[in-house]
């Protein structure tokens, strides 16, 4: 079953714990259809182990510049970083993304 947050808006990102600072590779995999299209997807990584942003995949792939992906470190109050992605991006068919 999909994730679906109780206070569902265009603006709520999908809360993706990283929760060993051994792991160096996330992959998330998004399963969309023509009922339920992936739009513009966000994502928060907590505890991500680094003040570097990420190298984003999508379908094991680089980005390349037709993507538009906007990607930052928050440090959080406990001091814990945060990583926080959002890219432009609207498909109807199934994909991975892969964070590293």
């Amino acid at each position: 079953m999909p994730f679906v947050p109780d206070t569902f808006s265009g603006l709520t990102p999908f809360p993706a714990p990283r929760d060993d600072n051994k792991v160096n590779q996330l992959k998330l995999k998004l399963t969309a259809s023509q009922q339920s299209p992936v739009v513009n997807p966000a994502f928060v990584v907590s505890n991500w182990g680094s003040d570097k942003t990420a190298t984003i995949t999508i379908n094991g792939k680089k980005l390349d510049s037709t993507t538009d992906i906007r990607q930052g470190v928050v440090r959080r109050a406990n001091g814990v970083n945060a990583l926080v992605v959002w890219m432009e991006l609207s498909t109807t068919e199934p994909l991975e993304i892969g964070i590293e």
